[in-house]
């Protein structure tokens, strides 16, 4: 007597993965796509041409140009050079470039010793919240 052998055939098999397939394949996109639109609408600054530090009657002034990219304003929270820090707050139209001129007030003087002073720029951008760049010192 033989023995009969019972299980799926072998197309239901080929079915059942390409469906499988097709399912995770879907899943994977929609959740990369979800997350990554989420980046995709954030925006950013970048610092644009090197920025210049100069004294102007005891006062260091900051001249440097940022550009906004993306599809949200951006408010600059503070800038610091070496220990000094101005909070006052500058807002960049979303796909804008702005000349910013910044006074900073106190005993700051010790910064203009060398050619290049570190900035640091805080940001509201989710992206990119803190900006480090350097700027030339200009006698």
């Amino acid at each position: 007597m033989k023995k009969v052998k019972r299980g799926l055939s072998d197309s239901i098999v080929v079915l059942i993965l390409v469906v499988v397939a097709v399912t995770l394949t879907l899943t994977v996109s929609l959740l990369g796509f979800t997350l990554f639109k989420s980046y995709g609408s954030q925006s950013y600054v970048y610092v644009k041409g090197v920025p210049t530090l100069s004294e102007n009657g005891g006062v260091l002034v900051l001249n440097l140009t940022l550009e906004s990219m993306g599809t949200t304003t951006i408010r600059v929270e503070s800038i610091s050079v070496g220990n000094l820090v101005n909070t006052t707050t500058f807002v960049l139209p979303a796909g804008s470039t702005t000349a910013l001129h910044v006074e900073f007030q106190g005993q700051g003087t010790s910064v203009l010793n060398s050619t290049l002073v570190k900035v640091t720029i805080t940001t509201s951008s989710q992206l990119e919240p803190v900006i480090y760049t350097y700027a030339q010192v200009q006698g």
